[in-house]
């Protein structure tokens, strides 16, 4: 699809399939996450509920979300999936990628299907989610940085929104990149905080860990 055409979005909700998940790239150990387990005491909970309740609005004006925290296992990568989800659930494209995948994908000319190649997928995609900003390879030549506002700059041109995780604060992100790609995430995103258990969050790893130990054998009295 050419930059030049209109993007029409179809907003009928609709079952997603995992064939959907599949062609949105997101990871399966999330295809069954649920919005209730994010606990309601969470400091975010009040935010990320809030943009999936608006989400049809907030997605046609091209705001995306910033979920961060410096901690891991908070749940920045299961709610970007939940809302990968949602997005699909309500008629719109949606694709998920790691940033460390993105200079790769690029670089070799991967498709995305037939008749588009990755680039222009990620261009063209309703909500595109870019998971780790920050742990994506930086070399000497900065193609990495570069490759990252240039997709975001076009994406925020024709309002389609573009979600990130990272463990890099917003206030960081001027020092690791540049000034201008800061100033073009903070006009196109919402900054949330993911925060732990400490916060009235939760240790999703923690979560995984002790659903992995159920699923051991008993032991017996003899050990």
């Amino acid at each position: 699809m050419s930059h030049t055409m209109l993007h029409l979005r179809n907003h009928r909700p609709q079952p997603v399939t995992t064939d959907d998940l599949k062609r949105a790239n997101c990871p399966q150990r999330y295809w069954t996450a649920k919005w209730e387990l994010i606990p309601p005491e969470a400091r975010y909970v009040g935010e990320v509920l809030h943009y999936r309740d608006t989400l049809p609005t907030l997605l046609d004006q091209g705001v995306g979300l910033y979920l961060w925290s410096p901690e891991n296992g908070t749940g920045k990568t299961a709610l970007a999936a939940l809302f990968v989800i949602a997005a699909l659930a309500n008629g719109y494209s949606a694709f998920f990628i790691r940033s460390s995948e993105m200079k790769e994908a690029v670089v070799e000319n991967q498709r995305y299907d037939e008749s588009t190649t990755l680039r222009e997928h990620l261009r063209q995609v309703d909500m595109l989610v870019i998971d780790d900003l920050g742990k994506e390879h930086k070399g000497a030549s900065g193609y990495a940085e570069s490759l990252l506002e240039d997709v975001v700059r076009d994406r925020t041109q024709w309002k389609r929104a573009t979600f990130f995780t990272s463990n890099v604060g917003p206030d960081k992100l001027a020092s690791i990149y540049s000034a201008d790609f800061a100033d073009v995430l903070k006009e196109c995103m919402l900054a949330v905080w993911v925060g732990g258990p400490r916060e009235g969050g939760k240790a999703w790893r923690e979560d995984e860990r002790q659903r992995l130990q159920a699923l051991r054998p008993a032991r017996s009295a003899n050990g």
